[in-house]
């Protein structure tokens, strides 16, 4: 009986070893969770506090975009007076080409209107001329016209005067003014 009752202790003590070696490697367990679980609380607290300042966060990003948003449309109301301006100067320069444009072609008539005006004062003092002579003679009795019908006939040769119009406005002969205008050099 002591034999068989024996081998049922040793039966026992060895399952109670496995058991030990069971609650052994459970309380380690236990152990190892308990450290992490304090772990976890003060993550969690730590995220708590963080979490506390996020509504304030939020509330400055939310002004930020309040004035971000009011920005942005006066930064769209400026580019839309950047527009009108570069349309406005885009006229601007369109007129100002177009005044280059009319001032030259008023300083090309002024020049114009002062040769014009040098013509017409050598045309008086040619006609002036002219009737002066008028009454007179142009040729004396005695052979070849004097001195001033001479330039007379020169000038009007220069001016584009064709032979019957000198002799008609000087009262030369035609042959006269040919003969004039023979003598001259750098006749036309």
């Amino acid at each position: 009986n002591l034999e068989d009752l024996e081998k049922e202790i040793e039966q026992r003590y060895e399952r109670l070893e496995k058991r030990r070696e069971v609650m052994d490697s459970t309380i380690e367990g236990v152990d190892s969770n308990f450290q992490r679980m304090t772990d976890f609380e003060k993550e969690l607290k730590e995220l708590e506090s963080r979490l506390g300042k996020v509504p304030g966060i939020i509330d400055e990003l939310s002004r930020r975009i309040e004035t971000l948003a009011i920005n942005k449309r006066k930064a769209e109301a400026a580019m839309e007076q950047l527009g009108q301006i570069d349309s406005i100067l885009s006229d601007s320069e369109k007129r100002v080409d177009e005044l280059q444009k009319a001032r030259e072609w008023l300083a090309r008539t002024e020049t114009r209107l002062e040769e014009v005006s040098k013509q017409a004062q050598e045309q008086v003092k040619l006609l002036g001329t002219i009737m002066k002579d008028d009454g007179a003679p142009t040729s004396d009795k005695r052979g070849a016209p004097g001195m001033n019908a001479r330039e007379l006939v020169s000038r009007l040769a220069r001016q584009g005067w064709t032979v019957d119009q000198i002799s008609r406005a000087t009262k030369l002969s035609k042959g006269e003014v040919e003969l004039i205008l023979e003598m001259i050099p750098n006749n036309r």
